[in-house]
C-alpha cells in the first residue's frame, strides 16, 4: 500500500538519530553505487557525451542522495536546474521531502 505521509517525519528521525538504521541504509547505498555504472548501446560519440555530462554533474553523489531518499521515504525526486539563457542543465538538485524539511 501507500505509505501515509504522516510517517515520513518518523522515518527521517529514525535515519537521522538511530545509528544502526543510518549505518544499514548507508551500507546498502554504498554497495549499490560504489562500482558506478556502465553505459551501453548507442554510438561511441553519444556515450562519450553522456559520460562527460555525468561526471561534470557529479552524478554519483546525486545517485547516493536519491537512493537514501528512496530507501528512507520510498521515493526520490531530483530537479534538473536549467540555465535560462542556454537551456542547459547546470546542476541537479535532490528535492527533500517537504514534510520533513
Amino acid at each position: 500500500g501507500v505509505t501515509p505521509i504522516e510517517d515520513l517525519p518518523k522515518y527521517k528521525a529514525l535515519y537521522s538519530f538511530v545509528p544502526r538504521v543510518q549505518a544499514s541504509v548507508d551500507v546498502k547505498v554504498n554497495l549499490e553505487i560504489s562500482n558506478g555504472f556502465v553505459l551501453e548501446g548507442g554510438t561511441a560519440t553519444f556515450r562519450d557525451f553522456l559520460e562527460e555530462w555525468i561526471e561534470s554533474h557529479d552524478m554519483l553523489a546525486t545517485m547516493r542522495s536519491e537512493e537514501i531518499d528512496a530507501l528512507v521515504f520510498g521515493t526520490s525526486y531530483t530537479e534538473p536546474c536549467m540555465d535560462e539563457d542556454s537551456s542547459r542543465v547546470e546542476w541537479l538538485k535532490t528535492l527533500t521531502h517537504a514534510i520533513c524539511a
